[in-house]
């Protein structure tokens, strides 16, 4: 179950701009950081994966370990979490000319991909 959430709503420290898109575990939406002005994709993850107390500790190891990746072909995690029951991820935006998630992520794979996949298997990602 997907989270409907309105432009303008503030979540997290975050205010949700607009859309980018929505997958199997959660929805990814253009937003801004409401303290530094800056623009993040932010991922909300479905409430019902918050209720699995496995996967919630899964994904904040996960989550600190891809915070500690610095790689120029790695999206930058800046933040991670869980506020009123809803576990979140911010990343930094990256514009591509693709306007999917995985568009967005690839914009920022260009170049050594090799090194940054060998760097987050490293890190058990």
């Amino acid at each position: 179950m997907q989270l409907p959430i309105r432009t303008g709503t503030a979540i997290a420290g975050f205010r949700i701009e607009s859309l980018i898109g929505e997958g199997a575990m959660g929805t990814v939406y253009l937003a801004q950081e409401t303290r530094t002005g800056r623009r993040v994709a932010l991922k909300l993850l479905g409430p019902e994966l918050a209720h699995d107390e496995r996967f919630r500790r899964r994904f904040h190891r996960e989550t600190e370990l891809a915070a500690s990746l610095d790689h120029p072909h790695v999206v930058p995690t800046l933040a991670s979490g869980e506020e009123d029951g809803t576990l979140y991820l911010a990343m930094a935006d990256v514009e591509g000319d693709d306007t999917t998630p995985a568009g967005r992520v690839a914009a920022a794979a260009s170049g050594d991909r090799r090194d940054a996949e060998r760097r987050g298997h490293e890190a058990h990602l």
